[in-house]
């Protein structure tokens, strides 16, 4: 079955080339439809392998399918919650991403970004790899396409640096391991159309991060967002747990106060204990994003 839906995506991206916009676009339904059934599949199969063998399956689509120029405008809404696919707000950028649990209860992660260049109506796609288990000093470190910190993101914060650049922030998640979740801030800047991922303007209480990776209990729910109301990427604040040993994985969960960070002086700021209330003559001074 997976094998004549393979063979029909690429008779469908083959005629693809011969239609008109809207044809186009009726293909990438068809595409996506199908794409959906090996979604299904790889959800509910137990067998770690034959979901790894699946979404293989899907990367042979994708790899072809989002070099098409039409496909940064498709949605893929028809795949619903097997994927995440999210664009920015100023429209440059988007992210396609998906995850599969490993049987050690840890995730491994699957994304494609891709850029539109609007003043030479060029788009670049790239495929990422997974090797958040291999990076040693992840907070610290600007890693490639090749060698990326994988998470599965959910919200995407333009931010103009220096008068001159995007970039953007990326907010994720991580099924990190039996007993611990992360939840992940990173960056993402382009060269070229492609993504470069880190970058050290995250001013923290322990000194200047390239990204930002908070671990704690697997039980527990921590918010991490960005508030348009007061203008900054919002979290909860992590404590020990009094009943956990420091040296035990997972031992950290949300209280009941709020941290921040705020653009400001071309880094993100830390700031603690701050109030999330809504306040309409607050609200009314806020920016959407911090890049326009």
């Amino acid at each position: 079955m997976i094998r004549n839906i393979i063979v029909g995506f690429f008779t469908i991206l083959l005629i693809c080339s011969f239609k008109t916009y809207s044809q186009e676009i009726s293909s990438f339904k068809i595409v996506s439809d199908s794409l959906y059934d090996v979604f299904y599949n790889i959800r509910n199969i137990n067998d770690f392998d034959k979901r790894i063998e699946l979404s293989q399956k899907v990367e042979t689509i994708l790899d072809t399918l989002l070099l098409i120029e039409e496909s940064f405008n498709y949605p893929f809404d028809t795949l619903g919650n097997m994927i995440t696919c999210l664009y920015s707000d100023d429209k440059a950028c988007r992210i396609i991403n998906w995850n599969i649990p490993r049987r050690d209860a840890s995730y491994i992660y699957f994304c494609y970004i891709q850029h539109y260049d609007k003043k030479n109506n060029k788009l670049t796609t790239t495929k990422l790899t997974d090797c958040h288990n291999n990076i040693e000093n992840a907070e610290h470190v600007i890693l490639k396409h090749d060698k990326w910190y994988g998470a599965l993101y959910y919200e995407i914060i333009p931010t103009l640096v220096n008068k001159k650049e995007i970039v953007y922030v990326l907010l994720g998640w991580e099924g990190y391991s039996l007993f611990a979740t992360r939840k992940i801030i990173d960056v993402m800047r382009f060269e070229n159309g492609v993504p470069y991922f880190g970058h050290e303007i995250f001013q923290t209480p322990s000194g200047k991060k390239s990204r930002i990776i908070f671990t704690y209990n697997y039980r527990a729910k921590m918010k991490l967002n960005w508030d348009k109301n007061i203008g900054m990427i919002v979290f909860d604040n992590l404590e020990q747990i009094p009943t956990m040993p420091s040296n035990v994985e997972g031992n950290m969960a949300p209280t009941m106060f709020h941290d921040a960070l705020k653009w400001e002086d071309n880094v993100w700021k830390y700031k603690s204990n701050i109030d999330i209330r809504p306040n309409k003559k607050r609200r009314s001074k806020v920016k959407p994003y911090p890049y326009k």
